[in-house]
């Protein structure tokens, strides 16, 4: 039997280490989706990132070539024009590119006031943003979002107003008043303080 032991010893060992890999292996996976969460997160927002990036570069480089043969395109039609009628035509070309660039400026500080306020309604009314996003007037948005969380709010009230009538009523119906005279004369002391509870008297 005495060489058996060193054989059942080793053995032992492997059976108390894999069950201690086991184990740290399942608190590592129990804690795992805690740890790896906000990582995940970031990794993902650092790729959207990214490529939202890629897109407004690809976008400004594509805005500019547009620009580019623009400009080529109005040379070639003014270039048979008089000095004079060159002259108007590029300061009208050049009043109505700012009046555009404005107009962006303002589409984009729009958009800019647009998502903050949406961010800020949603936050403090807790309205979706995808039923806000629907207004263009900040006003109306603001009195949709006060609306729809007043509802909710009375909804909640009157749901908490039902549970607690549910809990005075029973089995649909109105808890009997206990009756005294009821009990007084037949002795019935469990019947009494069956009543009594089911009334709502503690004695």
């Amino acid at each position: 039997m005495l060489p058996d032991t060193p054989g059942v010893t080793a053995e032992g060992s492997e059976v108390s280490a894999t069950t201690e890999t086991a184990q740290g292996t399942e608190g590592a996976v129990t804690n795992q989706p805690t740890d790896t969460q906000p990582d995940q997160f970031s990794q993902l927002r650092s790729t959207y990132d990214a490529r939202l990036s890629a897109s407004q570069r690809a976008l400004q480089e594509a805005m500019r070539r547009i620009e580019e043969m623009d400009n080529q395109l109005f040379e070639v039609q003014i270039g048979n024009l008089p000095p004079e009628e060159q002259t108007a035509a590029k300061t009208t070309r050049g009043v109505e590119a700012k009046t555009k660039e404005i107009a962006q400026k303002e589409q984009i500080f729009e958009h800019i006031a647009k998502v903050v306020m949406v961010q800020n309604l949603t936050h403090q009314y807790g309205v979706p943003v995808e039923e806000l996003v629907q207004f263009n007037d900040p006003v109306a948005m603001e009195l949709y979002a006060k609306k729809v969380f007043d509802l909710r709010k009375g909804q909640k009230l009157d749901k908490r107003k039902e549970e607690k009538t549910d809990t005075v009523e029973t089995g649909g119906g109105s808890t009997a008043a206990y009756d005294p005279a009821k009990f007084r004369n037949s002795g019935d002391l469990v019947g009494a303080m069956k009543a009594k509870r089911a009334a709502g008297l503690s004695r």
